[in-house]
């Protein structure tokens, strides 16, 4: 895992902030960053600042839409839009709490049974790719897998991120 040795020195990519609930007067009660807020991690890799949005975030390597508004939503093959940027969770996080999305650099996607490395990802359902993205599905370019999925089940598997987005991807043939 990667920290931060720029401005930010200390920040804890897998922290996720939660606002205190109406009437409670937590300190802080605002989170120490502004959405869309980049930070560069020691190993070159960058993450962006989001507020997730409805479902929040399954865990560690689920992939997730950013809005314009920076708020961050589990990514599906039904809500993925052309250009759409794509980020990872660092961290399970619940609607309505704030944290870290990587968007470059080495990390771990959670992908589908037997996804190959090397190949073009796309958005399947609850925030997992696959390499086999059905007919007129948008794929999300910068984003691969660097190691295959294994056969065992759906799981974690190396990848590298270069500021992923939605995209069509050209014919091979």
């Amino acid at each position: 895992m990667a920290f931060n040795t720029l401005y930010g020195s200390g920040v804890n990519f897998s922290a996720i902030f939660t606002p205190p609930s109406a009437g409670e007067y937590n300190y802080p009660s605002e989170p120490d960053f502004a959405p869309g807020q980049i930070m560069f991690g020691s190993d070159g890799s960058a993450f962006i600042y989001v507020e997730f949005g409805t479902g929040g975030a399954t865990g560690l390597g689920y992939t997730l839409n950013i809005s314009p508004a920076f708020e961050a939503v589990m990514s599906t093959s039904s809500n993925d839009a052309f250009g759409a940027p794509v980020g990872v969770a660092q961290a399970t996080a619940a609607a309505g709490d704030f944290g870290w999305l990587q968007v470059f650099g080495p990390c771990q996607v959670f992908g589908v049974v037997s996804a190959l490395a090397n190949n073009p990802v796309a958005a399947t359902t609850g925030g997992i790719v696959d390499d086999a993205g059905a007919a007129g599905t948008l794929y999300i370019d910068g984003m691969i897998f660097t190691t295959a999925v294994g056969s065992g089940g759906n799981a974690l598997a190396a990848a590298f991120l270069s500021w992923p987005k939605y995209s069509t991807v050209p014919s091979l043939t």
